[in-house]
Parts: structure tokens; sequence; C-alpha cells
């Protein structure tokens, strides 16, 4: 019988959801922790995650707090640790066992299947321990810490072998276990790189239990690829350009700044670009609503995203086929616009991070409009076969960004 976790079974879950009296093993009721963190290598995994003094880390599937614990002391008062679970009795009985033992750098969060809800480019690192298995929606939840951690943040998984490996993943998941090349193969097609894995991290027997555990340890890139199709959309020529506006066809046009898009065939390809258009609504819009000198994301909700499947110049900046976000720093008589490597962050805030991902900004003037345009409108307009150009209006201001193919 293997015990690497026993906080994280679904029985015990289930149990704590239900309100159900359970009697918890030593480990995870708090006797027994120094031989548990023997057999359980933390020092190992506090060093594979790189947890010190100072750290932003999340424990995922927090269960009982033992990691949670042991992460809080390892990145001292000055550290984070966001202790994520998706039962909120757990967390209660986590919130508990914080406060009486005085941790005041431990942040509990109630997470979803399908979302960590962990704050946007800020962690060092995550781990997940005995629960990755049990992530049905894996491949949102790798996406939602990819999403929290800052670029060569870590990712450390342990998780526990199946007897068949050739087994399908749901049925290894029904035993509780999954195989280390079927995350690795998860983790590399959400975007992480593999910077070490230990197929035999926990192998040893102790009190009558077989505890065996792999552990993998992925990375987020420091530079990200260019991104071929947005999150949800398939992998082919039409999902390639699919916007990807999240909620109902409904929702969204109830929205007070609905979706639109605009496409311009260029050379041998096309553009696309996906926005949202506020409105004006008695507004000053420019120096007001929309304010000189602060970073602007170019409409409203989700970033504003472009779209090539050729090389191409916007303005000075080179792109390369697949998405990329764009912002503004307007000014009266000039705006720069940026180009953005990060597709997936959220609108706001556009922060010194943010920035930090810059392929190039273009600046252009400000010219004036000839009447009031009261929504926000960025179009594409073909400038002859092989040229295009970006074009913003709102208010009164107009300002374009020529767009034609590249060499490179």
């Amino acid at each position: 019988m293997m015990h690497p976790r026993p906080g994280f079974s679904r029985a015990l879950r289930m149990a704590i959801a239900l309100g159900v009296s359970l009697t918890l093993p030593t480990s995870v009721s708090g006797q027994g922790d120094s031989h548990r963190d023997e057999w359980q290598r933390v020092g190992a995994v506090l060093t594979a995650l790189e947890a010190g003094p100072g750290s932003r880390v999340a424990d995922i599937g927090a269960g009982g707090g033992y990691f949670t614990t042991r992460l809080a002391t390892a990145v001292g008062p000055e550290g984070r640790v966001f202790a994520v679970d998706i039962v909120p009795a757990t967390l209660d009985r986590l919130r508990h066992s914080v406060e009486g033992e005085g941790l005041r750098n431990v942040e509990l969060v109630l997470g979803e299947t399908d979302d960590p809800r962990l704050p946007y480019g800020t962690l060092d690192g995550a781990l997940i321990v005995n629960a990755y298995h049990e992530m049905v929606e894996h491949q949102s939840i790798l996406a939602g810490i990819r999403r929290a951690l800052r670029p060569g943040g870590r990712l450390v998984i342990l998780d526990n072998p199946p007897a068949d490996p050739a087994e399908t993943r749901e049925s290894q998941v029904e035993d509780h276990d999954l195989a280390l090349p079927l995350a690795e193969e998860e983790l590399r097609e959400a975007g992480f790189e593999i910077s070490a894995r230990e197929p035999r991290f926990i192998d040893e027997e102790s009190d009558g239990h077989t505890h065996r555990m792999w552990m993998i340890v992925a990375t987020r890139p420091l530079r990200e690829p260019a991104v071929q199709s947005l999150p949800g959309a398939p992998d082919t020529p039409a999902g390639r350009f699919a916007c990807a506006f999240p909620g109902t066809v409904d929702d969204l046009r109830a929205r007070p700044s609905p979706p639109d898009s605009a496409e311009v065939a260029i050379g041998a390809g096309r553009v696309k670009v996906c926005y949202s258009r506020p409105a004006a609504r008695g507004r000053t819009v420019m120096g007001d609503l929309v304010g000189f000198g602060e970073p602007w994301r170019m409409g409203a909700n989700e970033p504003t995203l472009l779209r090539t499947d050729i090389p191409v110049r916007f303005g000075d900046v080179e792109i390369a086929p697949g998405w990329v976000s764009l912002y503004a720093v307007p000014g009266e008589s000039a705006w720069t616009i940026a180009v953005n490597r990060l597709v997936d962050r959220p609108g706001a805030p556009l922060d010194d991070w943010v920035a930090s991902h810059d392929l190039g900004r273009v600046t252009v003037p400000v010219e004036a409009t000839g009447e009031h345009v009261e929504a926000l409108t960025i179009g594409l307009e073909p400038l002859g076969e092989a040229r295009a150009e970006l074009k913003l209006e709102w208010e009164r201001t107009r300002v374009r960004v020529p767009i034609e193919p590249s060499e490179s």
C-alpha cells in the first residue's frame, strides 16, 4: 500500500467535503512529521524548488498543509506561500492550522478544477505533491501555473508511478497514479521546459508501507516561443486565426465593450487583430480616460492581439509568424505602440514585467479625425498588394502603423 501523501486521497477529500469524521494518519494529524520529513525528502524537494528566504511560492493541492508549513519556514517572513485547494472545508482546516502556528506569510487560495487562481507573473516556484494525477483539467491548470510563474520560475511535481505505465491516463488516475513520461509530455505541451527528472525520487519501505514517487522539475522559459494558436482554438489554419474571447456569444454581445476583429491580406499571407471596443459615452477620452504617458491596453478587457502567418515588419519591429500582443503609451502629439511576446497575460496591469517581454516599440504621429468616433475602432487597411496599415481611431484621434512583409 502506498502512502506518499495520505492527506490527498480522494476518500479523504470527499469525507472532508461532506463533513465526515476520519481518523487521520499520523503524518497528516501532525505526529511523526520528523520521520515523514526523512522519507518524503523534504530538503531535496525545497532545493529542487529553489525555495529560499524571500521567495514567492505556491503549494497547489495543499491538503492538510504538510508542505505549506515547511515552505512557509523556508521562505521566511519576507516570502509568501500561496496554499491552493479546491475544497473549502480543507482550506478552513488549514486556516486554523496556519493561524495556530502563527504563520503570517501564508495566503489561502480557493482554486477551481481548471484554475489555480494564482497571482500573475510573480511566483518563483510552484509545488504539486501527489495531486497532479487528480487534476482532470490538467492543461488548464498547467496554463494557470505557467502564467503565475515569473520567467525562469520552477514547477516541481511529485507523484506516484503506476504499476503499468502502458495503461490509459484514466486508468492510472483511477489508481491514483501517473506515469512520469506522460506528465513530462503534458508539461512540454503546456510550454514548460524540463530541467530535471528523477523516476525513483522516493523508493523505500517504512512503517509497513511502500513509498514510491517520481519527481520532475519544469521551468517557464525565459523567452516565450511564438504562439501559433490561442488556448481553446483548434490547431488548424482557421483555428490559428481564431480570436480567443472567453464567454458565450450572448455574454460577449452583452459586454459594455464588445469584442471585434479586423483582417487584411498582405503579400502571400494575412494579418488579423483582435480587440474589445470601449465607447466614450460622454466621457473625455484622450488625456483623461486614456492618460497621456501611461501604458494603455489599446482596448478593454483582454489584451489586444495581432496575428500574422508570414514574417512582417510592424513599423520597424520585426514580427515572426504567430500571435503577439499590443499596447500603447499615448501622447498628445505622438504614440508609442509596443509589440509584446506575451499573449496569455491579462489586459492589465501593464507593468515592468510585461514590458520586459517587448519585442520592440514604434512611435507614430497623432492625426485628427474629421469627426467624433464614439467607439474605439481598430482596422487593418490594404495599401496595395504587399502593404497594409493598422489604423486606430477614437474620439478625434487617429494613429497609423505601416505593416509590410519582412525578409527575415
